[in-house]
């Protein structure tokens, strides 16, 4: 991965042909099945083998991403790695929290944030007071990026598939948006989060 990057060979993908994107995806899923196998962790307990390594994969995702942040592939790997290090490194991950959850969330599509509030849920179950400042921080760009979304009209609504009336893919994909992000404000209000009075709000 690091020779991708320095090298900027992704610089040699075509729209039709990423190969080295491809090959970033593999590479950071990898690690993320390897990380699978370790033991899981409480929130309060120290990671006991493999934490330098696993953390080193995940500042090298983070830089792939920062480098292709419009690349779907690489943003699904870096996704997929860090729900799989949240099992293994449990609280080790607290610092790298503000990039991943930024990053998530700029040059997204709403597949993009349908796929990635589930993983907010998932953290604040994880590391619950802890995740509460960084959502601080996070909250009005996450709502700026979610209700951007949800005011925009499919081209559109319904379509024909196999003589049936459905909704389109677009409109489709906003109304798992719009599941998702009630999903997301239950769990917020369940767990009692301050997000909301804060004075970046």
């Amino acid at each position: 991965m690091d020779e991708i990057l320095s090298k900027q060979l992704y610089k040699l993908d075509t729209e039709d042909n990423p190969v080295y994107q491809t090959l970033l995806h593999h590479a950071i899923t990898a690690l993320g099945s390897i990380a699978q196998g370790f033991p899981i962790l409480s929130a309060n307990e120290k990671p006991r083998s493999g934490e330098k390594v696993f953390l080193r994969a995940l500042e090298v995702s983070l830089a792939a991403l920062r480098t292709l942040p419009t690349s779907t592939a690489v943003k699904d790997a870096t996704r997929f790695l860090f729900q799989r290090l949240l099992s293994c490194l449990g609280p080790s991950l607290l610092p790298f929290l503000p990039t991943v959850l930024t990053l998530m969330v700029v040059n997204c599509q709403p597949k993009d944030v349908v796929d990635f509030l589930p993983l907010i849920t998932q953290l604040l179950f994880r590391f619950q007071d802890a995740i509460f400042p960084v959502l601080d921080q996070l909250m009005s760009t996450l709502l700026e990026v979610v209700f951007n979304f949800l005011k925009q009209v499919p081209s559109k609504a319904k379509v024909e598939l196999n003589g049936v009336t459905v909704n389109s893919y677009e409109a489709q994909q906003l109304l798992e948006l719009e599941r998702a992000y009630v999903t997301l404000m239950a769990s917020i209000l369940n767990s009692q989060a301050g997000v909301f009075t804060s004075e970046g709000l």
